[in-house]
């Protein structure tokens, strides 16, 4: 093990971002400089943000997330052993290398990369580090993996403002969605959302900024609800929880709630 490596994990268990012995262990196991391999060890082990992509006009499309984001993440999603796992933007492969020690060799994660570039160096970051249980593949990622369906777990490692259906079909009764949600323009967080018979309901959130989607389905038209939201969250209230349903429905009444609508599904940003 990198030295640098322990040092990461000590600051994140210092700084709570690290609180479970089955996470602690996956970041001891998965050395993160073999993820960024164009980068000195001292720079990888930073507990920071590293764009790994730019487009032609300079703009980041692609980067490794903050260390402490991605352990606040995978303890919330509470991964077991022989879980499977979908997972949305393999990035450098770093996540999946550590979903895949959370779910073990009786577990499977299946990581899409819209990406052809990114995808294959995924798979070669992934290779060298050893890891077996992680299948990459270039893909939309709005249209999930129908192959390997249900997953007990859909963690997307980019940001969107829709749920899409795939997602929703494609995860078991009881899983859980990770999904970096651009609930306006201008605000985003990362969202987890345990699946209903019909509908999805938020159990926590971390603030974290993503990378926006790209693929056919990236679009999207904003809802009037927007503006309304962001008001009101500018004006110091913050939402209890939020309610995701694909298909009609009779929604929930009252007076502390703000329904907005998009392409896809409609979002119930409820307050107590």
């Amino acid at each position: 093990m990198h030295p640098l490596q322990k040092q990461l994990v000590d600051m994140l268990k210092a700084e709570t971002f690290l609180r479970s012995e089955a996470v602690e262990q996956a970041f001891l196991a998965v050395p993160r400089h073999l993820f960024l391999p164009h980068l000195s060890a001292q720079e990888a082990y930073k507990n920071e943000n590293i764009p790994t992509k730019y487009s032609s006009n300079g703009e980041v499309i692609s980067s490794a997330s903050h260390p402490g984001v991605v352990a606040d993440i995978l303890e919330k999603l509470d991964l077991a052993l022989g879980q499977r796992v979908l997972e949305i933007g393999a990035g450098t492969g770093f996540n999946a290398a550590l979903l895949a020690n959370l779910v073990g060799e009786e577990g499977k994660v299946v990581s899409l990369e819209y990406d052809g570039d990114a995808a294959a160096q995924a798979g070669k970051n992934l290779e060298s580090a050893g890891v077996e249980n992680v299948e990459v593949l270039q893909a939309d990622g709005h249209f999930g993996f129908e192959t390997l369906a249900p997953y007990d777990r859909i963690v997307m490692s980019t940001s969107s403002f829709d749920v899409y259906p795939a997602w929703f079909h494609q995860l078991r009764e009881g899983g859980l969605l990770g999904l970096a949600l651009r609930f306006s323009s201008k605000m985003a967080t990362f969202v987890i959302f345990e699946k209903r018979s019909d509908y999805l309901i938020s159990q926590s959130g971390v603030q974290a900024a993503f990378m926006p989607m790209r693929g056919a389905a990236a679009n999207v038209v904003q809802d009037e609800g927007e503006d309304l939201l962001h008001a009101r969250i500018e004006a110091g209230e913050t939402f209890s929880r939020i309610l995701v349903y694909l298909s009609a429905t009779a929604l929930p009444q009252s007076d502390k709630q703000i329904v907005m609508e998009r392409e896809h599904a409609t979002f119930v940003f409820q307050w107590d």
